[in-house]
């Protein structure tokens, strides 16, 4: 990485003053020390091969190699990275605690990139940093961020709200995904047919003659959802119906559409071919507990007194930090507003889910995204987050549709010995495909694998869950790389590269381009080959010294299921592999699909518009006082520090470009989140230097920036944080997967509010939700 500005002005950090007072709150007095090291340790949950975590890598470089670190000043730490402490946002919290809890004063953290309720863990054992003890870094941070977009720090119990204890860093919000031309093609049918026949409204018509310019989908879309059935609009049905932009900005009449179009579109589809079956659904929701969230403080008028819940005073508070958040009241106390926020939040969802309206992760096995239905035109709508802009929509190209497997014997040693013969391994460790169960096939699972070395490194662009000992099932994404065949016609994954001799050998990471391997062994010129291939995958480690491997362990160290065991098998390409191209007209393509925020009103009344505000912010743990006196240094640096940085998207790129801004901002635009600055949300959205070039992050970009200049008008929303929070949100999403379940298998059976709750009580037994 280079740099731009000499190092000896850009390096050198101001010191922050030592603060004369720490933090002294309401908590119990558990307050510890950690060992003064002389090092910071920053936790985070990116992958080792995320743009963001090397811009991060790249961060930590350049402050390691200050001149005030470099002299080992007080108050100027190296920083280590710590990619282990928790594997998820999901368990942080719990990881955290649990060192706190035993007072561990070797294996804590400085920092974590996390959400806020993290600090409200801490908080507990009077763990939390308080960034505003130290002057400089206050005065900071409120000059970086316009002030409403430092709220989260005033919603985490037992925390004063009038103190900085996060940084917002990798921010986004959420944003309505519109299938163009499946749209499109229900409002065609509803205003060319019925009695009454729906109209546009006259000021929006423009919009709607946009939704789908090329009509080339219709005949598939027709295909999937049928024929439309008039009803006239007092009976629920779109006959005599006004379509208006206007009814996507609020939920009240967002859910009236959708139930509006479910009732008008009844035909069941019935295509054997696709992989979705007869799945599809007007609305998706990737998050079940975000949006309930957010359309609970729509409810609440952007209220948070009337939300499910908010900060409250301790009976007889000693001070401002004597606050509690009482999740109890929107389960159980029926004439509080809390309650009746949850008990309209949950019937919107309940309609929709019923009448078959509504998918969300967790409804359908396999657990597959929103997007895989939206993009084969199986779903109308979705909410999701503005980041991860190319995998909103579907390219065209051809892909695996179907793969079938080569039976292989159940015996683990036959299995062994039959990899001995057929496989030299004398050079490079070899990985061994597993065949996917029938619930990871719906998730576009090629198939898993793992290495007859149980020591290889497991590589960086694979993802797999990890126990602490032990390996679990992986499953391999896949990336552009050739693939050659060796002498004795083994394939050998090879980096791309017009030098043939300058090739590197690495791993598959992206699922589309798997199909490169599989047609160029199915194409002509390779058909004398037929029979022969057998997709063995090399994937070569730096540190692997060579020499024969004696053993080969592929049962040892995994947890595979009976019905996993029953499908052991290596793949056939040219016997086995069934494959189809993804035709254009029958998916939703990059120019096909809109974004609009996400509904931000409880109705079209309604004063103030919600705006969420999500993704991880920086938090601190008190170390010491010489080390929190360093992590505030590292912070003020991380916020104001303007560098030139230069940087290549990929790694095979012979190109650099540059970002110009500071650490917090290089990191946020590596990411494709935005870091809420003022100097961002001044900034030109069409400097590509500056910011990612796509219509959802310009989406959010503008949103935020409304938020900055127009602030009477809009209420940012970030839930509040105690040190329940992250268990809550995960149990409310797991109490309406029980709950779906619960009506499927007992149709005739009373399913509402109050077997909600219960479904969520159940969760935290044998504690009680306080």
């Amino acid at each position: 990485m280079k740099f731009k500005n000499k190092i000896s002005k850009l390096l050198t950090a101001s010191a922050i003053l030592v603060p004369t007072v720490f933090l002294a709150s309401c908590q119990s007095t558990t307050r510890f020390d950690q060992v003064n090291d002389k090092k910071l340790v920053i936790a985070h949950t990116f992958k080792n091969n995320e743009s963001r975590f090397l811009a991060l890598k790249e961060i930590v470089d350049l402050w390691n190699n200050t001149e005030n670190v470099k002299n080992e000043k007080v108050g100027f730490d190296r920083i280590e990275l710590n990619g282990q402490f928790a594997p998820t946002y999901a368990q942080q919290g719990e990881a955290l605690e649990k060192q706190l809890k035993v007072k561990n004063t070797n294996q804590l953290i400085n920092l974590i990139f996390g959400y806020p309720t993290l600090a409200a863990v801490a908080s507990q054992y009077n763990m939390s940093l308080n960034y505003s003890d130290f002057p400089e870094l206050n005065q900071a941070i409120e000059t970086t961020f316009p002030k409403n977009f430092l709220q989260e720090s005033k919603e985490i119990a037992g925390l004063d709200p009038s103190k900085y204890w996060i940084l917002p860093t990798l921010k986004s919000s959420r944003s309505l995904l519109i299938n163009g031309p499946l749209f499109n093609y229900i409002v065609e049918e509803a205003t060319k047919t019925g009695t009454r026949k729906a109209t546009v409204k006259e000021e929006d018509k423009s919009w709607f003659e946009n939704l789908d310019k090329e009509k080339t989908d219709s005949k598939y879309i027709k295909k999937v959802w049928g024929d439309y059935v008039p009803i006239l609009v007092e009976n629920g049905g779109l006959d005599g119906y006004v379509f208006s932009k206007n009814a996507l900005d609020n939920y009240e009449d967002f859910f009236d559409l959708i139930s509006r179009i479910r009732k008008s579109f009844p035909t069941k589809f019935t295509e054997e071919e696709n992989k979705n079956k007869n799945q599809k659904f007007i609305l998706g929701l990737d998050d079940i507990g975000n949006s309930m969230y957010s359309i609970a403080f729509a409810n609440a008028d952007a209220d948070f007194k009337k939300f499910l819940f908010s900060l409250e005073k301790n009976n007889s508070p000693k001070n401002d930090s004597d606050t509690v958040i009482k999740y109890a009241t929107f389960l159980d106390e029926k004439n509080s507003p809390r309650y009746q926020t949850g008990l309209k939040t949950f019937n919107q969802i309940d309609k929709l889910l019923k009448d078959g309206s509504l998918y969300f992760y967790g409804l359908v096995n396999g657990n597959p995204p929103s997007n895989l239905f939206l993009n084969d035109h199986h779903m109308l709508f979705a909410i999701t987050t503005t980041s991860n802009y190319k995998q909103r929509f579907a390219t065209p190209k051809e892909k695996i549709n179907i793969l079938e497997f080569k039976p292989n014997p159940k015996d683990p040693e036959k299995l062994k010995s039959e990899l001995k013969n057929s496989v030299n391994v004398s050079s490079v460790p070899v990985f061994v495909a597993f065949s996917p169960t029938d619930e990871e096939t719906k998730q576009n699972i090629l198939f898993k694998f793992t290495s007859t070395d149980n020591q290889l490194e497991i590589p960086e662009a694979s993802w797999w869950t990890q126990s602490e000992t032990q390996q679990v099932n992986y499953s391999l994404n896949f990336k552009s790389f050739t693939v050659k065949k060796t002498t004795d016609n083994k394939l050998l994954v090879e980096e791309w590269d017009a030098n043939s001799t300058q090739a590197k050998t690495h791993e598959l990471q992206e699922n589309s381009d798997f199909l490169n391997l599989i047609n160029s062994l199915n194409s002509k010129e390779n058909e004398e080959t037929k029979g022969v291939w057998s997709a063995y995958f090399f994937n070569k480690n730096q540190d692997f010294k060579g020499g024969k491997l004696d053993d080969f362990t592929v049962f040892d160290n995994l947890h595979l299921s009976s019905s996993t065991n029953d499908k052991l098998a290596w793949i056939t390409a040219t016997k086995n592999v069934k494959h189809e191209r993804v035709d254009k007209d029958k998916s939703l393509n990059e120019n096909e699909i809109h974004f609009l925020i996400e509904p931000n009103k409880k109705d079209k009344n309604s004063a103030k518009k919600l705006v969420t505000f999500q993704g991880p912010g920086l938090i601190g743990i008190h170390s010491n006082n010489e080390e929190d006196l360093a992590t505030a240094n590292f912070l003020k640096w991380f916020i104001t520090e303007k560098i030139t940085f230069t940087y290549k998207e990929k790694e095979a790129d012979t190109v650099s470009k540059t970002f110009e801004g500071t650490p917090n901002e290089y990191l946020a635009f590596r990411g494709n989140y935005l870091a809420p600055t003022n100097s961002n949300l001044i900034s030109d959205i069409n400097d590509k230097t500056k910011f990612p070039n796509n219509r959802l992050f310009k989406l959010l970009f503008e949103t935020f920036k409304n938020v900055k200049d127009n602030p009477e008008k809009y209420a940012i929303f970030s839930e509040p944080a105690g040190a329940l929070s992250g268990r809550l949100r995960t149990n409310i999403t797991i109490a309406f997967q029980n709950y779906s379940n619960q009506i499927k298998t007992n149709p005739n059976a009373t399913h509402d509010y109050d077997s909600y709750v219960r479904n969520l009580k159940n969760l935290f037994l044998p504690n009680k939700i306080q």
